[in-house]
This record gives C-alpha cells, sequence and structure tokens, in this order.
C-alpha cells in the first residue's frame, strides 16, 4: 500500500473542513505503564503541520466516563430519575461527559469548520460523539458538525485505481426474521457427540427483545432464542423500497436465513442482516474452559462477537452436532466472507459496533470482521436498540438513499425523523457510519 503523507490529506480537505486521527497508547515510563492516553492530531487546509492535543484522562474515557455515557443514552430521559449516575465518579452529567470526550479537541478546532473528519480509536468507537450535548449552546453535535467516521484520515486520498472503479451494479442481499429453532432439522448419525466444554467457548442464546437482551457468562442460555418479529417488517418495508427502485435482490427469511447462505453471499452493492447481535466481555480466568485450546478462543476478542441465525438452537440443543453451521456468525467468520467492492453493509442488531479495544488496532468487533471482509461502508449500532424504532429507522434511511442522498446525509435526514418522535438520543444515535 503507497504511504499516505499528512500533506495529501491535507490537499484533501476542503474549506470549513478537518481531519481528526485519534491514536490510543499506554504511557511509557521506562515501561508500559497502566495509564491510558489519546492524542488527536489536527490537519486543516492550510495547517502547517497537525496540531496535537493530548487527552491524558484515557482511563476516565473507558471506565467511569464510559458508563456514565451509556447510562445516559441507554435509558430514556424520562427514566433517568432510577439511575444514580453520579455513583460511577466520573462525569455525572451531559455536560461533564461533553467536556471529557470532545471539549479539548473542539477548541482545538478551527472557528466556522462544518465538518469533521474522524479516526476513532479506543472509546471513541463506542460512543457515538453526535449524540454530546454542547453546554455552551445546548444543542447535539448531530446538529452542529457534519462529523464523518473514517478508517483512517489517509481515506481521504484517494488512488487513482479508486476513482476508475465500476459502480456495482444494484443488487442487495437481505436477511432477517431467522427461524432460530428449525423444525425437523436433520442430524448427521455420523458426527460425533459434543463435548462437554464445546458450548463453553460460544455467546449465549438472547432470550429476550432486541431492546433488552440478557446473557450468562459463557454458556448458552436455557430456553428459546426470542423471535424478531419487527426484522419481519423491516425487511418487508425494503422489500417496497427496493422493488419501487427496481433494484433485484435476494432474501433469506425465516429458516432460509442460515450461516451457509450468508457465507455464499458473494459482492453484492448492499448487505443487510437483521438479527440478534452480541458482544460478549471476556470470561474470568476461572470460568474459561479447562481445555487450553477451546480457553484461548473463549478469550479471542473476534469469537466474542456475532450475529446468530438460523438454526443456532438446534445447534445448542443438539446431543449431536447437526449436519449445518452453528447458526452464530462470528466476527472472525465475517472476515472471511467475499464482499470486496460491497458498498454498504447494514448490521441492523444490537451491539454489533462494539468489540474489545486493542491499542493501535480500534476495536475487534464485527465492524473489523466486515470491514476485513471488503465492505466500504458498515452500518453499525452501539448499544441495544429498540425493535419499532429500528424498524422506523431504516425505512426512512433507505427511502432517502434510494432516492438520491448520499449515505450520510441519508442517516442524519432518517435520525431527524425518528427525533420528532422519539427526541432522547437512546432512539436516535444508536446507529452510526463508518466508512466512505
Amino acid at each position: 500500500m503507497p504511504t499516505t503523507t499528512q500533506q495529501q490529506v491535507q490537499r484533501a480537505l476542503q474549506p470549513g473542513e478537518v481531519a481528526v486521527e485519534l491514536v490510543r497508547y499506554r504511557w511509557f515510563r521506562r515501561s508500559f505503564t497502566d495509564t491510558i492516553y489519546y492524542s488527536a492530531y489536527i490537519t486543516t487546509p492550510t495547517s502547517a503541520a497537525p496540531q496535537l492535543v493530548v487527552l491524558k484522562n484515557g482511563n476516565e474515557l473507558e471506565e467511569r466516563a464510559m458508563l456514565a455515557y451509556r447510562r445516559l443514552n441507554h435509558i430514556p430521559a424520562r427514566n433517568w430519575g432510577s439511575i444514580s449516575v453520579s455513583s460511577t465518579r466520573g462525569p455525572a452529567d451531559a455536560k461533564a461527559l461533553y467536556e471529557a470526550y470532545w471539549g479539548p479537541i473542539a477548541r482545538a478546532i478551527p472557528p466556522g469548520t462544518s465538518t469533521v473528519y474522524l479516526s476513532a480509536d479506543g472509546a471513541y468507537l463506542q460512543i457515538n460523539l453526535a449524540t454530546l450535548q454542547n453546554p455552551a449552546t445546548g444543542r447535539y453535535l448531530l446538529d452542529e458538525l457534519d462529523l464523518r467516521l473514517v478508517g483512517s484520515t489517509r481515506d481521504l486520498v484517494r488512488s487513482p485505481q479508486q476513482d476508475t472503479l465500476p459502480s456495482r451494479p444494484a443488487h442487495a442481499v437481505l436477511v432477517g426474521d431467522p427461524a432460530f429453532r428449525i423444525e425437523n432439522l436433520p442430524a448427521s448419525p455420523s458426527d460425533p457427540a459434543l463435548p462437554a466444554t464445546f458450548t463453553a467457548a460460544l455467546p449465549v442464546a438472547i432470550t429476550t427483545p432486541r431492546s433488552t437482551y440478557s446473557r450468562t457468562d459463557y454458556w448458552l442460555a436455557a430456553g428459546e432464542v426470542a423471535p424478531l418479529p419487527g426484522t419481519a417488517r423491516e425487511l418487508a418495508a425494503l422489500d417496497s423500497l427496493l422493488r419501487a427502485a427496481n433494484w433485484p435482490y435476494q432474501q433469506f427469511v425465516g429458516a432460509a436465513a442460515t450461516e451457509e447462505n450468508v457465507r455464499e453471499v458473494r459482492r453484492p452493492r448492499v448487505l443487510h442482516l437483521a438479527t440478534h447481535g452480541f458482544f460478549l466481555a471476556a470470561a474470568p480466568v476461572g470460568k474459561r474452559p479447562p481445555d487450553a485450546v477451546k480457553g484461548e478462543l473463549a478469550n479471542d476478542a473476534m469469537l466474542r462477537a456475532g450475529l446468530l441465525l438460523a438454526g443456532v438452537s438446534n445447534f445448542r440443543d443438539a446431543p449431536r452436532k447437526p449436519a449445518t453451521e452453528d447458526g452464530i456468525l462470528t466476527a472472525y467468520e465475517a472476515s472471511l466472507l467475499d464482499l470486496q467492492g460491497t458498498e454498504l453493509v447494514v448490521l441492523s442488531a444490537c451491539e454489533t459496533g462494539l468489540g474489545q479495544v486493542q491499542a493501535g488496532e480500534g476495536v475487534y468487533g464485527l465492524q473489523r470482521g466486515f470491514t476485513v471482509a471488503g465492505a466500504r461502508t458498515i452500518m453499525m449500532s452501539l448499544w441495544k436498540v429498540d425493535d419499532a424504532v429500528t424498524q422506523e429507522l431504516m425505512t426512512a434511511f433507505y427511502r432517502f438513499w434510494l432516492a438520491g442522498s448520499s449515505k450520510r446525509a441519508a442517516l442524519l435526514a432518517a435520525q431527524q425523523q425518528v427525533r420528532k418522535r422519539h427526541p432522547e438520543p437512546y432512539y436516535w444515535g444508536a446507529f452510526v457510519l463508518v466508512g466512505e
């Protein structure tokens, strides 16, 4: 890959645009310490060199401030009274969160800036900056800046090959409303019985709707995985929009929404996945499987993020392995898909944007998996999503995009539409776009 210089990034910026590259690192004092710093490198169209802003509160951003942010944004404002955010001993309100995450960077950005290209790292990949409220104006950043998430600021510099790439034909693949238990699914009698420790390396089944799912360590939960009738309505609405726009598409619903069918997808222009998503924290050492290999697998961040697909309950309950995949598309498996040139992957599921922070590597999770697979832009969620509102937002996004808006403009218009009925960021701020 050719080296991209700061001067090339600078020349790619238009008046009123700024590029911000965030880098997370551990402070070094004779040896690496547990102190986390963030550096923001700010490039403007006229700067002789990037301006450096050092945030020395990295541990707070990843722990106390993150907890406060998620509490404030995952619960509608009318219910905040039942939560003692101040108990986190970190930022206790929206004003403090703005200052912790954005204040120092905002003060270094030139007045009159309208667009910020942000290459995020660490904690900044796990929040939606657009939901931060500017204490000076009382407005959300969504209303004050055009924040554009990119994998790296070097992405602003397009190669001649990128400029001459033909547009991929309009073709979409829609996957949703999986039949988590497929009736009369044949099992292979020749397959060996599952070892007792096998399920310890798998994520838990989700047993409640997308907005309120729970988990129990690494063991697949008892009971049935909750169906997602809202995703069926979501895909039905997209079906109508794609037909009206004369887009050819494939649709995998119910028992057809399998891991096998997703693996067979080849370079669509759009891949839309509407199902349960998850990211699990690493298991405590004492609760990892006793087998050394399976223990390492259980602790691999790319195997602790994924999507649940049709047949996952069959695999969980079978005394012998069914003659199918396991119904869980992990982030690692997503990275092996053939999505080269795919313009958009939509992960319409809860917490698909989350993952494990890796120093210098961003977040390992579904975002990383689909990016490695070749997707140019990913729409994903950062917290548990209300099913009905997700359907409303997704339908509005596609309607605006298919009518000719850019993907970013379409998402903004959809968010503004949802805000009219649901003003709390919990409802409209969960989804973000990353990439082109």
